[in-house]
């Protein structure tokens, strides 16, 4: 097995070196407008008339979850 060719995708260079930086920029702008939205966010389910602190923390917290799963879904399509 010593005079075994490599296999063709073996040489190329699969990942560019603007690609974590892109992703990582993109994560933190995610983490940002979940900041940013926050508000908005509690201005809504105030809206909607919850009294009970513990259901708004839940629902907010359901609303952040979803948020960061789209946002992951857009970023691992780019």
């Amino acid at each position: 097995m010593d005079g075994v060719s490599p296999l063709p995708n073996q040489n190329k260079n699969k990942v560019s070196d603007l690609g974590p930086w892109l992703h990582r920029l993109l994560v933190i702008s995610t983490i940002l407008i979940t900041i940013l939205f926050q508000e908005h966010i509690v201005e809504l389910l105030e809206l909607v008339n919850i009294i009970n602190n513990i259901m708004l923390v839940i629902i907010q917290f359901i609303i952040i979850i979803i948020f960061w799963g789209i946002f992951h879904k857009i970023l691992q399509l780019s």
